[in-house]
């Protein structure tokens, strides 16, 4: 059985428990992006590593086997004293925990948005400044075509237009 077949194995057997029904309650359990727990349980090697398998055994203390997880050796769910060791260790504190992983999730999803948001206005940002560059290059071709037209203007010819403008004199 390869990791990908013991991560759906251990989802299976959390959802035929009742702890969660979705593949959102897992993300929000292990303050993951959901789409990565779907990465995970199709077998990317990108996302199913094991400080990702780390991560949920630890989301569900007491339960699964990281050696288990990992590489398959052992059993599946710990022995029975571990688990009802973890239970009393987790339980009177569940709660606060309960909120905490509560406000980090939320923090996680904040952190998420935020990296869309920026990632869109980086986009914009590149749009703008190869619009700059754009208005640059043109502005040096203007300026390069008027000192070439400049240069071949004789401007000598000027010089009869700004007489013409003055009011003649007559002599007497």
């Amino acid at each position: 059985m390869d990791k990908k077949e013991r991560m759906n194995e251990a989802f299976k057997l959390l959802k035929s428990r009742g702890l969660i029904h979705t593949q959102r309650d897992l993300a929000e359990q292990m303050v993951a992006a959901e789409g990565n727990i779907s990465r995970a349980l199709k077998g990317d090697p990108k996302v199913l590593t094991d400080q990702f398998l780390m991560r949920f055994t630890q989301a569900y203390p007491g339960i699964f086997s990281l050696e288990w997880l990992l590489n398959g050796s052992g059993e599946m769910l710990q022995a029975p004293e571990k688990q009802t060791e973890m239970k009393m260790v987790t339980s009177p504190n569940s709660e606060m925990t309960d909120g905490l992983i509560e406000l980090y999730a939320r923090m996680i999803r904040g952190v998420d948005d935020l990296r869309v948001q920026l990632k869109d206005e980086l986009s914009e940002v590149v749009a703008v400044k190869s619009e700059l560059q754009q208005a640059r290059d043109d502005f040096r071709d203007a300026t390069t075509r008027l000192t070439q037209i400049l240069s071949h203007v004789n401007i000598n010819s000027a010089a009869p237009l700004m007489v013409a403008d003055e009011p003649k004199q007559t002599k007497k």
